[in-house]
């Protein structure tokens, strides 16, 4: 995000630029967050369906 600032910083940029790149970075932290989130969901699954977490009583 320094790129962005720094080229509205010497004039290279609009601040509505500027807020379009953040939200956009914003966007793409969501989305690793989300698919990080599925990865992990994934594996659980797999864990169990392998038997993996039972109770044995």
């Amino acid at each position: 995000m320094h790129v962005s600032q720094d080229l509205y910083v010497n004039a290279y940029a609009t601040y509505l630029e500027i807020i379009a790149a953040q939200k956009s970075k914003i966007n793409a932290e969501m989305d690793l967050i989300k698919t990080e989130r599925n990865h992990v969901n994934v594996l659980i699954q797999l864990y169990k369906a392998l038997g993996g977490g039972a109770m044995g009583s």
